[in-house]
């Protein structure tokens, strides 16, 4: 049985070391999620799950398990018709728990406990009290008792992050990168998916508005925001026409996929991420005179193009502009929304310092039945900013609590290096600008990603110089 095991581990050696695994793999794990939200989101958890647990058992590496765990929320299409979680799902998932968890118990033994190695542990611990201190003055009404589960959302954050930082011992760069990529390209294909099955033709598309499962599509215009840094990042040190083609479809996978969200929010931090991506690539790339020749060659052609194809992308430019600027910007109602939290907020001297916790401001919504009815139910209210959002949820501490998880952040992201801060880094400043006015931080959908991030950026040997892109590898 040894020798049987030993053989099947050197064959997972020789498949993880070949030339384009690290780029192959997190898209076929991208590739079986969109088909599990399709078609089943039970045989997409179980299908995760299964493929996780063989790949953690014979390479004995956690990377090989994080495109799993960032791509499994992204699975969930609708929920499951009965309400209940199945057994088998329940079964899969606990023997996922305990490998992981007993793989983590083996490494702290191993190699001991490290906490020096979490940069960003103190703010995202920070977060999590101010989260769950408001439980003790929470007024939640009779009978939603599942709302004080709320309270420890950031600390299960935090565990994730704790787990995926000890599990790791040396980040696989490239795997996780395009491991980011994937997530973008998996979105952005359910947004095709989804307007295709709703019917929208182009004529009125983008004034859709549609769920996909996990979220809102103004909430999958924001996840592709996160992915698109990651592709700049590859294209920083890409050299060769044919590679930075291949990244440039993938933006422009991206692109078509924030457009369809309809989100203008997304659409404008979308932009903006474009044109910092491609001014960096054109003033600091690697190979400076071919990324400019790329850059001005590309801005010719785009030109070119968008006026010789006039009858298509003029009303399409009339259209993007309509969805931003309808109604004068109007707000979509968040003010009035802010509104609420802000009082809230200001309650009283306890609820100004500590916060009144993310579950003081409630709305009724109407819930689709199984019978086809819907039914009222009380739920929490988002409030579409992560300044306003953090001030509910911790008040002022809240705030500084917030204020020094950025820093760390932003710490460690500069500290990685100059082309992984003015890809990714800037990035990532996008989207928290972007965040100001909508749903990002404190959401599960964007936390967990960010937390296996900065967990992956923790195991980065810093001194280590990695220049492989799609076509140059350094196996």
């Amino acid at each position: 049985m040894k020798n049987l095991y030993n053989n099947i581990q050197a064959w997972f050696s020789k498949l993880t070391n070949m030339k384009y695994f690290n780029i192959v793999y997190p898209m076929l794990i991208a590739l079986v999620a969109l088909i599990g939200w399709r078609f089943s989101s039970l045989f997409g958890f179980i299908a995760l799950i299964i493929i996780g647990l063989i790949f953690l058992a014979f390479t004995k590496d956690f990377n090989y398990i994080i495109s799993e765990i960032l791509y499994f929320i992204f699975v969930i299409n609708g929920g499951f018709a009965n309400d209940s979680i199945p057994v088998t799902l329940l079964v899969v998932a606990s023997i996922f728990v305990i490998a992981i968890l007993s793989f983590i118990i083996y490494k702290i033994v191993k190699n001991g406990f490290n906490l020096k190695k979490m940069k960003s542990l103190y703010g995202l611990i920070g977060l999590a009290l101010i989260n769950f201190i408001p439980i003790f003055w929470a007024d939640i009404p009779k009978g939603n008792e599942v709302f004080y589960f709320f309270f420890i959302a950031n600390v299960g954050y935090l565990l994730l992050y704790f787990l995926v930082t000890s599990g790791m011992e040396k980040t696989n760069k490239d795997l996780i990168i395009y491991s980011f990529i994937g997530m973008g390209l998996l979105i952005s294909f359910q947004v095709f998916i989804q307007i295709g099955v709703l019917g929208y033709t182009f004529d009125d598309v983008f004034g859709a508005w549609y769920h996909l499962g996990w979220g809102l599509c103004n909430e999958g215009g924001i996840m592709i925001c996160f992915s698109l840094p990651f592709v700049f990042y590859k294209m920083y040190d890409a050299k060769g026409w044919e590679k930075h083609t291949i990244h440039l479809y993938i933006i422009l996978i991206m692109a078509l996929g924030v457009l369809f969200t309809t989100s203008r929010g997304a659409l404008l931090c979308f932009a903006l991420e474009l044109l910092v991506g491609f001014v960096v690539l054109f003033i600091k790339g690697k190979d400076k005179r071919f990324n400019r020749n790329f850059v001005l060659g590309l801005l010719g052609a785009s030109i070119v193009l968008f006026f010789a194809l006039y009858k298509f992308t003029f009303p399409l430019v009339e259209k993007i502009i309509n969805t931003i600027f309808s109604n004068g910007l109007d707000s979509n109602g968040r003010t009035d929304i802010w509104q609420k939290g802000l009082t809230a907020f200001t309650k009283n001297p306890l609820t100004i310092i500590l916060g009144p916790g993310m579950c003081s401001v409630l709305e009724t919504r109407l819930q689709g039945t199984a019978g086809g009815g819907f039914v009222e139910i009380l739920t929490p209210l988002v409030m579409h900013s992560t300044f306003v959002e953090t001030l509910v949820m911790g008040g002022i501490v809240g705030i500084v609590a917030l204020g020094f998880h950025f820093y760390q952040k932003y710490k460690i992201m500069y500290k990685e290096g100059l082309p992984f801060f003015l890809t990714i880094g800037l990035g990532m400043i996008a989207l928290d600008l972007y965040g100001m006015i909508d749903n990002t931080y404190h959401m599960y959908y964007y936390m967990i990603p960010l937390c296996v991030l900065l967990a992956s950026l923790d195991n980065i040997k810093l001194e280590e110089v990695n220049d492989t892109c799609i076509g140059l590898t350094n196996n």
